[in-house]
């Protein structure tokens, strides 16, 4: 890893760095992610920030790092009739539905499909079935875990949050109470997926530089840095804290919100 020292943030942009954040501090992060509202305790993060041009590389890139994991994804869409709930079937976890609480959009669609599914980094296609990250829509997450029964079942449980922040940023017009809701259910799902051994990928919103968040426990986030600076070297403390400034003064932040 670089120290402040060796690190150089370019003149011009943030392209193709790579910021680690080994403890999230809420008053000195909180200004940085309008997205998460939250303390967060034993999460770290590490901060893939690119060319737009550059994310679906970023991706692939990470993809090839994390080989011994699965790709845990959720995805969710309405429909005029639910669907019946499905068995384990090939890379399906679990599919379930609900009717929706409001009918803002589509309104001849009342019921909401949530499908979880999972996936091997060596399986086939698999960058086609986690793509759908880089849309930055608020029906999908992805989640990198161990491919254990414990790890899918985390999953279901984490990803109950972002159901509900589907559901609000779907079905109800915006306001600034339903924007706090959705950024407390964001770090719901952030804290609750790393503390039962998920790490969540969630992207930027593109304002000004692309790029993906890393959310992992802060007891291996040595692993998990070392992991990633096979691609780039990673900066910290006051350099990587400028970079991050610099993003959120020019409007960037998590795409969840």
């Amino acid at each position: 890893m670089q120290s402040d020292d060796a690190a150089q943030v370019p003149e011009n942009s943030l392209k193709s760095m790579l910021v680690g954040r080994r403890v999230w501090n809420p008053e000195e992060i909180r200004p940085l992610t309008s997205a998460l509202n939250g303390n967060l305790p034993g999460v770290s993060s590490l901060w893939m920030l690119c060319d737009p041009m550059a994310e679906q590389e970023t991706l692939l890139r990470t993809v090839a790092s994390f080989r011994e994991h699965q790709f845990l994804t959720w995805s969710a869409r309405v429909s005029p009739k639910p669907d019946s709930p499905t068995d384990s079937r090939g890379n399906i976890l679990l599919q379930r539905s609900a009717r929706r609480a409001a009918l803002k959009k589509f309104p001849s669609a009342p019921f909401r499909i949530s499908t979880f599914s999972a996936y091997s980094a060596v399986d086939p296609g698999v960058y086609q079935e986690i793509e759908p990250l880089l849309r930055r829509y608020s029906g999908y997450a992805l989640g990198l875990g161990h491919e254990t029964e414990g790890s899918a079942a985390s999953w279901l449980e984490a990803v109950k949050a972002m159901e509900e922040h589907f559901a609000l940023s779907f079905d109800y017009p915006n306001t600034p109470e339903l924007e706090d809701r959705r950024s407390r259910l964001t770090a719901a799902y952030v804290e609750t997926a790393v503390s039962s051994g998920v790490m969540p990928l969630i992207p930027l919103n593109r304002h000004p530089f692309a790029g993906l968040v890393l959310f992992c426990p802060s007891d291996e986030y040595e692993s998990v840095a070392a992991t990633l600076a096979e691609h780039a070297p990673i900066v910290e403390g006051a350099v990587g804290t400028e970079a991050l400034q610099r993003l959120a003064d020019a409007g960037g932040g998590l795409s969840y919100l």
